[in-house]
């Protein structure tokens, strides 16, 4: 039963992946002639370029499945969208965007025969069910493709700058939040959730305060700098072992991370032209943010094992909130020079 859940969920996700990056392009298309002062006639071929790449490499797909195994076409098939997707954003931008656009839909044209195999071959009793979690998989790309992109958004250092900052932040207060209580073994329950309430609630106090205040900290390289400081420091007390100091400890860092996240979920709506991408910049945004900031408890758990000291969880914290000092003190300039180019 498992390993059927599994295969299920790789099914709908290669559907999804075949999918998203595709129809993201139409959206983008607009940004792509802007920069590259392309013709409509060309900048339409990119697409007519997919479509054709989509028909002709159908069969020959088929073919490689046969000579070469399904499974493993699909495989290089779906290392071959990573890798060009990432190059339509390299220089010169004339070339790849033609010859990666069409590169990836190679990808997603050879992929599709052998994926039929793959159902037959995995749910002999289910195809109609995989088939339609299939189907299920290539709609819902569909969706999320068309109300993203990524051409225009992998493009946007300022995007991965906010995006990296939302990033640190949580790597940061969720390796802290879940390492602490090991460092309060043996305390009394309330002095544990006493802790909490210093990492958690007392720093809404003073935050709240923020939306009194006409000051765009959003765009303040001295409050990300201040809330970087706060939460390496805090995390540094921990990692050294001051577990009688572990409240107010746990109070900067709660109050930095804390200060970096409602700075950071209000950079989406400043940095962008239009509601359609204030929404694009910020799921980008929580999904980058989220995905990857599971590092830290995953690390922090890895070197208590290796060495058995809990304070050594604290390392991921300490290094996370430098990072988001830095970044989040380039941030605010790059932001800036970008809404005075745009106003000029």
């Amino acid at each position: 039963m498992r390993r059927t859940v599994i295969s299920l969920g790789l099914v709908w996700l290669t559907a999804f992946n075949l999918r998203v990056i595709l129809f993201a392009i139409p959206p983008s298309l607009p940004a792509i002639r802007s920069d590259l002062g392309l013709s409509f006639s060309a900048t339409g071929s990119i697409t007519s370029l997919a479509v054709l790449t989509m028909g002709v490499a159908s069969i020959p797909g088929a073919l490689l499945a046969t000579r070469y195994g399904a499974r493993r076409l699909v495989s290089l098939c779906c290392a071959g969208l990573v890798i060009f997707t990432v190059s339509i954003t390299l220089p010169p931008g004339l070339f790849w965007v033609f010859a990666g656009s069409s590169l990836l839909t190679l990808s997603i044209a050879l992929a599709q025969p052998p994926l039929a195999v793959l159902i037959r071959r995995w749910f002999p009793t289910a195809i109609t069910r995989a088939s339609n979690l299939y189907g299920n998989g290539l709609l819902m790309g569909n969706v999320l493709g068309a109300s993203l992109s990524p051409g225009a958004v992998l493009r946007d250092p300022r995007v991965w700058q906010v995006a990296a900052l939302f990033t640190f932040q949580n790597l940061v207060y969720y390796t802290v939040a879940t390492w602490v209580p090991f460092l309060l073994i043996g305390r009394s329950a309330g002095y544990v959730a006493t802790t909490f309430l210093f990492l958690n609630f007392f720093p809404i106090v003073p935050l709240f305060a923020l939306s009194f205040v006409r000051w765009p900290y959003a765009l303040s390289t001295p409050f990300y700098v201040v809330a970087g400081t706060l939460a390496a420091t805090g995390s540094l007390g921990l990692l050294l072992g001051l577990t009688d100091f572990v409240q107010p400890l746990v109070f900067m860092v709660g109050l930095g991370t804390a200060a970096a996240f409602v700075a950071s979920i209000a950079l989406p709506p400043l940095i962008a032209r239009d509601e359609s991408e204030a929404s694009t910049y910020s799921a980008v945004m929580y999904t980058a943010g989220y995905l990857l900031a599971f590092v830290g408890p995953l690390s922090a758990g890895m070197l208590v094992d290796a060495t058995g000291s809990v304070a050594l969880a604290f390392w991921p914290p300490v290094v996370g909130a430098v990072l988001m000092a830095v970044v989040g003190s380039l941030a605010p300039r790059l932001l800036s020079r970008s809404r005075m180019a745009v106003a000029r």
